[in-house]
């Protein structure tokens, strides 16, 4: 029974044999990581929301991509210096200590907050805004150097649900240690999660071999070298346009749905009370995204389209300020919450990695690291001016108001995008692996390990016409493989289709390898004499017939043994 239900378990998150270790270990890892996340920035929304103020939210949205203006150069150098894993046991080491220090410095009490300790409560959220983005980019390139392309898509969406998982379990210590011990004993909670995970990150290390990555010189391209690429490809491209406006809206709405149902959800509630009702909103928030990432995503992109789950992030965003617009209840507030802590990860940034692949290889990667790393820290800033702007000059406008009418553009937006998305897609293949000019050799190239263990088995069950083709494309990803795979075909290829072999023959005597050539000799001494002409014209080719063969093929009578003999001679 257990091994059936193994068994069941390895089919449904499709796992290979040997990796369920290393998966585990990752999916812990992720979720270690995120619930520490959960902790602290639940504890420093609660703490500046109720020692300092919604109200002061804009100037938080402001100073976000001046924070990300200073570690992303001290982060780009510590990378390139030291590499990811040492960069994340750092990080981690970083939590310790600031869990500490910021567990010290917070006062207990608000009463007890002297004149400039107000701008603690900024430091702690500034502090947890920047190490959840520095730890999901860690993370996942942490992950990227053990796992290659194909593992990735098979697994990565295991990691998400990891990450999940631990922001549920995040969500849920919040809930119970807040009313207990005070918000401000959250952050020696999240330096204790930091503690913890080290010697998990060593033990990853030691257990499992990272992947040789090749040296890139992307690591040399400049800002502005991206920039002018990006404007290039928007420039070019409709779609790609369309992808930037979108991401970049989709952050500056979540942004003030943030502040406005942060607004309602903190009114007339006590720090602990809000603290606790924080960490029971992302339990049930993260709940959904672990059912949607594990279960029901890949279903629904599967059964609507890429294109069309473009459209449920704009029509979420749509209901959330039609309610906080008409209701303006803690149930409207809540569901703003669930729709940019459960919805937005769950369903829009997945779906996002999808939309990505209609953007020109080319400059796929420019694009990403531009939009990630400056539009939507520019977005947040956009969303924070605004509301600075809205609440101060003018009070009697409702930000629901403003969020509805910005809400409608946005789902503007994606239908265009929609629009655009198949015909984009199509023009990148036709770039790419369904460009029928290129050569077979450079379209072909590339395949995983997982792939060529497929085209092995094909040679040694499939028909002979499945066989060849397999023998092809091996031979062309990995000639020392695609030779040893020649030999076992030999072996069992019905003598009338042996003529059909020549070409493949042809590879493996010219190739570098000696003992290639000496295990087919070898498998020619074994008695096999009715080769086929063809196939003695190619071995006559490399000065493998002797004199008495080409005599005896002279003495046949036979039309083409005779036309092999001459041609061989």
């Amino acid at each position: 029974m257990n091994g059936a239900s193994e068994s069941l378990g390895y089919r449904l998150f499709k796992l290979q044999e040997g990796e369920l270790a290393k998966v585990v270990a990752f999916s812990l890892l992720a979720a270690m990581i995120q619930s520490g996340i959960m902790v602290g920035l639940t504890a420093a929304d609660t703490l500046f929301l109720s020692r300092v103020g919604f109200e002061k939210i804009p100037f938080l949205f402001l100073a976000t991509p001046v924070v990300m203006a200073v570690y992303v150069p001290v982060f780009a150098v510590l990378i390139s210096r030291l590499g990811t894993p040492r960069t994340l046991m750092i990080t981690l080491a970083v939590l310790v200590a600031g869990g500490g220090v910021l567990f010290t410095v917070i006062p207990a009490d608000v009463g007890e907050a002297g004149p400039g300790l107000g701008l603690i409560y900024y430091a702690a959220r500034l502090y947890s805004d920047l190490w959840y983005i520095a730890l999901y980019t860690l993370f996942w390139n942490f992950a990227d150097s053990f796992f290659d392309i194909q593992d990735g898509k098979r697994l990565f969406p295991l990691f998400s649900a990891g990450s999940a998982v631990g922001a549920v379990v995040g969500g849920g210590i919040v809930a119970l240690v807040a009313p207990l011990a005070g918000m401000e004993t959250l952050f020696l909670v999240w330096a204790a999660l930091a503690l913890a995970t080290l010697p998990l990150v060593g033990w990853i290390r030691g257990r499992f071999s990272a992947l040789e990555v090749a040296d890139s010189d992307l690591e040399d391209d400049s800002l502005f070298s991206q920039l002018k690429e990006t404007g290039s490809a928007i420039a070019r491209s409709r779609f790609v346009l369309l992808l930037v406006a979108t991401m970049f809206t989709v952050v500056f709405l979540t942004s003030i749905n943030e502040y406005e149902s942060l607004r309602i959800l903190s009114a007339s509630r006590t720090e602990e009370e809000l603290g606790a009702l924080l960490g029971r909103y992302l339990v049930i928030a993260n709940l959904v995204n672990v059912v949607f990432s594990l279960f029901l995503f890949n279903r629904l992109v599967l059964s609507v389209g890429v294109g069309n789950v473009a459209l449920v992030q704009p029509l979420t965003y749509l209901a959330v300020f039609y309610f906080l617009l008409f209701s303006g209840s803690p149930a409207a507030a809540f569901f703003g919450f669930l729709a940019y802590q459960g919805i937005l990860p769950a369903i829009e940034f997945n779906n996002q990695n999808f939309l990505f692949n209609a953007v020109p290889q080319s400059v796929k990667q420019q694009v990403r690291t531009v939009v990630e790393g400056l539009a939507e820290p520019m977005a947040t800033a956009f969303a924070g001016a605004f509301l600075l702007i809205l609440t101060q000059f003018l009070p009697g406008l409702r930000v629901a108001v403003i969020g509805f009418v910005l809400a409608g553009g946005y789902l503007a937006l994606a239908f265009l995008l929609r629009n655009a998305y198949l015909p984009s897609l199509v023009t990148n293949l036709r770039r790419g692996w369904l460009d029928l000019t290129r050569p077979a050799r450079e379209t072909l190239a590339g395949l995983g390990h997982d792939e060529q263990d497929q085209l092995r088995e094909m040679v040694r069950t499939g028909d002979p016409d499945l066989a060849q083709c397999a023998l092809r494309i091996l031979s062309i990803n990995d000639p020392a493989a695609g030779h040893a795979a020649t030999l076992e075909y030999l072996e069992r290829v019905p003598p009338e289709r042996i003529s059909e072999t020549r070409g493949f023959v042809n590879s493996l005597l010219t190739s570098a390898d000696p003992d290639a050539a000496r295990a087919f000799l070898a498998w020619v001494g074994k008695g096999r004499q009715q080769l086929g002409a063809h196939f003695v014209e190619e071995m006559g080719g490399h000065g493998l017939i002797l004199p008495s063969e080409v005599r005896r093929l002279l003495d046949s009578g036979d039309p083409s043994s005779v036309s092999a003999a001459v041609t061989v001679l």
